[in-house]
């Protein structure tokens, strides 16, 4: 398999571990690589057998044990905790916002108040919050958003707000089911699809490994899987526009007690994040994202952390690594190097965290149980290289126009069942998200039988052949054989805008120039009938005129 670009190769493979230009990690990978050197690196670690026994060397070995050690010392709780004096200011503009009618205003402004404030027992805690809350449910019905009001006011009121017995309370709450009867009535317009169609199945070859296959045809518009992820982690800078547990988009957010790096959408995603995998992140959370670790490490992190538990993690990673490819043979002593300190680093967060409970002492010298998760850890960040999802939400553009909309990558997901879609250039799926849930709905008729694919990033509409090769090489480590490829289809910007037009003899494959004059009867050369390509012609343009209209009604 031809590799057009091995240092391409080496940078992709390297920054789904860390960044090469953020946080200290790739200082800390240099130091280690510097000491023990290439050729102990190449010759003598690349050859150990097994990644817990590559964990235990470095640990051990004396040039790569110093800087090791002496960068996991420093490993300590960094967070933003709670401010009132900010949230009191925050407040106060908000409210002045408010007075003056200016909803979206103050509700930002109160929403970053809500984020900021102190969450203890204490009374004066509580009821500053309760009122706040109870403040930003105005803005809320002011900007028609209300069933996030209702959720304002019943919050409110659970933190100890007596307001239940004034008119005031009863308006409010009058205005909110108005509101939130409308938005279920358009909810309800869309059937919503339950986990894999019942169209695909699984089946496997030696080059191409598991991936779905049509049971039977799938028509164009089906919706053929949505999934919700095993775990999905945000990018770092949507921490305060996005819900770090299901990705939507907040409107009325609500904060963590402990910190204020991250809000959630509802009380249910906060308790959910709280409760098990946010209790031990919360308080690293500015070390991690302090060090430059991909947005994949905190995948490979989250798995673990929202296990709770070493048994439950080692039972829940296992049927996740049994699905997925991790093409270990195939990497360097200096990939492993990477992904082994990324591991041990995680792990020391564990450490620190309390996700092993009480710890007898403060090494980093791990148990065999902690040495274990590392090892897990460390097959995880060589599956999620090559299963990932990136999730992706659409910005419209001017005046909420589908022209000029962009599309924006604002996390990362691991999928059970998505993850076995082989990849196409020519796609037969389209992908898109609500918040982290995954739907895959069909581009085009899908005969039973034939593979239902879907695309990695390079698609042939935008990228000749050599560049996809070069990308899916580099990125993802296999030679693409789709159709595409195989026959070098042209580039979008390269295509006629006529399309051509196929023989309507049964069974006949060929494909005839686009006629200036269709209803004349013309000769095949293929099939050798006397044929009209009239009523194809009538189909392509009726089609085009289909295209025209529905991309009118998804701008209305």
């Amino acid at each position: 398999m031809e590799d057009f670009d091995p240092k391409y190769t080496e940078k992709c493979s390297k920054i789904t571990v860390f960044s090469l230009e953020k946080g200290f990690f790739s200082e800390f990978h240099e130091s280690v690589k510097e000491s023990c050197g290439d050729d102990w690196i190449e010759r003598n670690f690349a050859k150990i057998s097994g990644g817990k026994e590559k964990l235990r060397e470095l640990l051990e070995h004396d040039a790569s044990a110093g800087p090791i050690l002496g960068t996991l010392e420093h490993v300590t709780p960094i967070f933003k905790g709670k401010d009132f004096s900010k949230a009191l200011k925050k407040r106060f503009e908000g409210d002045r916002k408010l007075q003056e009618g200016n909803f979206q205003s103050a509700r930002i402004l109160l929403s970053q108040a809500i984020i900021k404030a102190p969450q203890g027992n204490a009374e004066n805690e509580r009821k500053f919050l309760a009122e706040t809350i109870w403040k930003r449910s105005e803005a809320l019905i002011g900007m028609e958003e209300g069933e996030k009001a209702l959720q304002d006011m019943k919050y409110a009121t659970e933190m100890g707000l007596q307001i239940k017995q004034s008119p005031e309370y009863f308006w409010r709450m009058a205005k909110c089911y108005i509101l939130k009867y409308d938005l279920k009535a358009r909810k309800n317009e869309q059937e919503q699809l339950k986990g894999p169609s019942e169209k695909l199945e699984i089946t496997s070859t030696s080059s191409k490994g598991k991936f779905f296959i049509a049971s039977r045809d799938i028509n164009p518009g089906e919706d053929v899987i949505c999934e919700t992820p095993v775990a999905a982690c945000l990018l770092p800078e949507f921490f305060g526009s996005h819900c770090l547990h299901c990705q939507v988009r907040l409107v009325a957010p609500i904060g963590c007690p402990e910190c204020c790096s991250v809000a959630f959408c509802s009380q249910e995603c906060q308790k959910v994040a709280c409760s098990s995998y946010h209790r031990f992140e919360c308080k690293y959370l500015d070390l991690l994202i302090g060090s430059g670790m991909s947005v994949l490490s905190f995948v490979a992190l989250r798995l673990i952390t929202e296990s709770g538990t070493y048994e439950q993690a080692v039972e829940s990673v296992k049927s996740i690594l049994d699905t997925l490819c991790r093409h270990s043979e195939m990497r360097s002593g200096d990939d492993y190097l990477q992904r082994c300190l990324m591991s041990i680093f995680l792990l020391r967060i564990l450490q620190k965290s309390g996700f092993f409970g009480r710890r007898t002492t403060e090494s980093v010298e791990p148990t065999l149980k902690e040495l274990h998760i590392a090892e897990i850890i460390l097959h995880l960040l060589e599956a999620l290289q090559f299963n990932a999802h990136e999730i992706y939400e659409t910005l419209l553009g001017s005046q909420n126009s589908i022209v000029g909309s962009k599309v924006v990558y604002i996390g990362v997901a691991i999928y059970k069942k998505a993850s076995l879609f082989n990849h196409d250039c020519f796609p037969a799926v389209a992908r898109y998200f609500s918040g982290n849930k995954l739907r895959l709905t069909a581009l085009r008729p899908i005969a039973a039988g034939n593979a239902v694919t879907e695309n990695y990033g390079p698609v042939f509409t935008k990228q000749d052949g050599r560049q996809r090769q070069r990308n899916l090489r580099s990125r993802y480590w296999f030679h693409c054989e789709c159709l595409s490829c195989r026959e070098n289809w042209p580039k979008l910007e390269e295509l006629s805008n006529k399309s051509r037009i196929n023989c309507p003899s049964f069974k006949c494959e060929k494909f005839f120039s686009f006629p200036d004059h269709p209803e004349k009867k013309i000769k095949c050369s293929q099939c050798k009938s006397h044929i009209s390509l009239l009523h194809n012609v009538t189909r392509v343009k009726e089609a085009e005129d289909l295209y025209r209209k529905g991309a009118e009604a998804m701008d209305v």
